[in-house]
């Protein structure tokens, strides 16, 4: 998603080297550009994944101005207003102001969208995702099929899907968003990690906010989601009944029933698989990979592996040719 002027102002803006003073905005492994016109300055930055986009954009704004947002196809976005409150001035919806600590939910058509902005300062940033990323929720959460639909349909008019207060759990993974990591592997992967928690987070306070009404497999199955998002995390069942509104001993006990293994069981089990999965990959140490499953020192990152397959990682490393073709 990208902002342009007017056409009034398109021979009086133009894209210029990153000032100094602004390149702390810039997201690690991020394309970003500079845009100068007499009403201000717009930061546009974009960091891409395998099946998502952040867009990243900060307005100094002069004086007020429309600018326009347009994006070459049809997406489906979060919109989070981290600062500012511009409004959307959409046809057959009227005006529609994007208040400041508030996130939106979005089919944008690949047409242009005015956005006027007052004089002052903005940051927004938009989650990209795929249809096909959407797709693997809504076999299970119905109420995302609309979503879908748009792009089924390739629909010309914007929709506005749900929209919220931003929590002081999305402000947080928000700014988790793209880490800075020593190669862009890395970040991709915990960026992705970070998405998966927003989306999950974004169903539970639309779909099932208080308390679960949607069947105890339906739970159970969003538990496991939960938990397969947050392996970079230090989780405890404690903690996972308090997000799903539970009690500990029903959790454990449906969880048991319905996957034939305890909570803390599966939850290493997922994580040694993804430790395997990223040693095999050959592009991590084990201190990089320790960090990335959220374990405070490599050694008990290597202790939880050796009690899981019987061996140490750097056994696994040494001979994992043979154990790939297994």
């Amino acid at each position: 998603m990208h902002f342009l002027p007017p056409p009034q102002y398109a021979g009086s803006c133009f894209p210029v080297p990153l000032s100094p003073s602004l390149q702390g905005l810039l997201l690690p492994y991020a394309k970003g550009i500079q845009t100068e016109g007499d009403f201000g300055t717009v930061i546009s930055q974009v960091f891409k994944g395998a099946d998502f986009e952040i867009f990243k954009h900060h307005f100094f704004i002069s004086k007020e101005i429309s600018l326009f947002a347009y994006s070459n196809k049809p997406i489906l976005t979060m919109n989070f207003m981290l600062r500012g409150s511009p409004i959307a001035r959409v046809p057959g919806m009227g005006e529609l102001q994007l208040t400041q600590e508030t996130y939106q939910f979005f089919y944008v058509p690949s047409k242009r969208i005015e956005m006027w902005f007052p004089k002052g300062n903005f940051e927004t940033m938009n989650i990209v995702l795929t249809p096909a990323y959407i797709e693997r929720f809504a076999k299970r959460h119905k109420g995302l099929n609309k979503l879908i639909a748009c792009v089924t349909k390739a629909s010309d008019q914007l929709f506005l899907h749900e929209r919220g207060t931003i929590t002081p759990l999305f402000r947080r993974l928000v700014e988790e968003m793209v880490p800075n990591y020593e190669n862009r592997a890395t970040t991709e992967f915990k960026a992705q990690t970070v998405i998966k928690k927003i989306f999950i987070s974004f169903i539970m306070n639309h779909y099932h906010k208080g308390q679960f009404q949607v069947g105890t497999i339906e739970k159970l199955e969003m538990v496991k989601e939960y938990i397969d998002s947050n392996l970079d995390n230090q989780l405890s069942v404690s903690a996972i009944a308090e997000f799903f509104h539970c009690s500990v001993p029903t959790l454990q006990r449906q969880f048991t029933e319905h996957f034939g293994q305890p909570i803390h069981e599966y939850f290493l089990e997922k994580r040694m698989e993804r430790g395997m999965m990223l040693l095999l990959e050959n592009n991590y140490s084990i201190g990089q990979i320790s960090d990335l499953l959220g374990y405070k020192n490599p050694s008990s990152f290597i202790g939880a592996f050796n009690r899981s397959f019987g061996f140490p990682p750097a056994h696994f490393m040494r001979h994992r040719q043979s154990y790939d073709e297994k």
